[in-house]
């Protein structure tokens, strides 16, 4: 899909997307539609269909389906059983699978990820620690501190934080006001709040990372 075909699709969403919220798709299926909705939802064993555009969504409880259309979206899921991702720049996050050791998903479209994510924000990392990969989820706020991703992704949800996030590959900031400075290579750098001030060092593979602004108030630089 090129680029003018990208943009098509996300006008089309943002033009077509009526009302923002949570509507019964049927007995079994909660629907999410709209423009950047925020919420938490549980499922309780009923399938979840998600379309617009921007939404940050956490689900609660046992989800037997996840499926994710439209644009831009932040998803994380406690106990998933099968998803599909069909939309565009998509990143669904889930903790555990409802069945079995993983659950079942597709990833279509362009941009979409679908990552295992721990419980709680994992610690820094000490010398002689192996690296293992590891997505991080800041939700608290006024922390002073440093996380290590271990070639990861980071996701702040928090604000007013004055953070070191070290081999970070992709970051995604939900949260306000937050100072974030990424050490080693950067794949890509979403800012979805307001206000928040990061910079980096050094871009994967010598290239300069992705960046994404879409909230206000936002500063991108190289140190």
């Amino acid at each position: 899909m090129g680029r003018v075909s990208v943009e098509a699709v996300l006008m089309a969403l943002a033009v077509n997307a009526a009302g923002a919220g949570l509507a019964r798709a049927g007995a079994g299926e909660l629907a999410i539609h709209g423009v950047d909705v925020e919420r938490t939802i549980t499922c309780d064993e009923r399938d979840v269909v998600i379309d617009g555009t921007g939404h940050r969504l956490t689900l609660r409880g046992s989800c037997p389906y996840v499926r994710v259309m439209g644009t831009g979206h932040l998803i994380r899921v406690e106990a998933l059983g099968r998803a599909d991702l069909m939309g565009v720049e998509n990143r669904l996050e889930w903790q555990r699978a409802s069945a079995g050791s993983e659950p079942r998903i597709v990833v279509r479209g362009l941009g979409n990820r679908a990552v295992h994510v721990a419980s709680a924000p994992a610690e820094p990392g000490r010398a002689g620690d192996p690296a293992v990969p590891a997505s991080i989820t800041i939700e608290e706020g006024d922390l002073q501190k440093t996380f290590d991703c271990a070639g990861g992704d980071a996701t702040v949800d928090g604000g007013e934080n004055r953070l070191t996030l070290r081999r970070c590959r992709d970051l995604t900031v939900t949260g306000a006001e937050n100072a974030i400075v990424l050490e080693g290579p950067v794949r890509s750098i979403r800012l979805l709040g307001n206000d928040n001030t990061v910079e980096w060092s050094e871009g994967e593979g010598g290239a300069a990372p992705r960046i994404e602004t879409r909230g206000s108030g936002n500063r991108v630089s190289r140190r």
